[in-house]
């Protein structure tokens, strides 16, 4: 164990922010109900490639949007209050992601989870070469 101080929660956006524009390439936002939808574990930490999609079966919120991994597993939302942002940068559209899920110590001293997703719009997909590096695949 080491004895640096360190608070994640201290260098992560705040959660009504986001970073980028709708006429950019990518857009880096919080991924809402991470908590819920994975443990909090090492096995849940890391570096992951995914899609965000538009949850049209959502009975609760018909304007719902969707993280998952890229092998399906569900993630989190979009939240409320950037729904109507997001979409216009989606236009509706599933698109990749790149989706950094990390874990901080909450005020009560638990280990929870945090994840932020940069959406991507170019036409292409991706993959994690290793923890630090995810490189650009074209489609064909």
């Amino acid at each position: 164990m080491n004895d640096i101080k360190f608070n994640i929660s201290e260098h992560w956006l705040p959660v009504n922010e986001k970073r980028g524009t709708i006429d950019k390439d990518t857009l880096r936002i919080k991924v809402s109900g991470i908590n819920f939808h994975t443990q909090q574990e090492a096995s849940s930490w890391g570096l992951f490639t995914g899609y965000i999609k538009p949850d049209t079966n959502n009975t609760y919120d018909p304007n719902a949007i969707c993280f998952y991994k890229s092998d399906g597993t569900f993630l989190g939302y979009v939240q409320k209050e950037l729904q109507d942002y997001v979409g216009i940068f989606t236009k509706g559209r599933e698109l990749d992601c790149v989706i950094a899920i990390t874990p901080f110590f909450s005020k009560e001293g638990k280990i929870r989870n945090q994840a932020y997703a940069t959406i991507l719009k170019f036409g292409s997909s991706v993959k994690c070469v290793d923890a630090c590096r995810v490189e650009r695949i074209a489609l064909t």
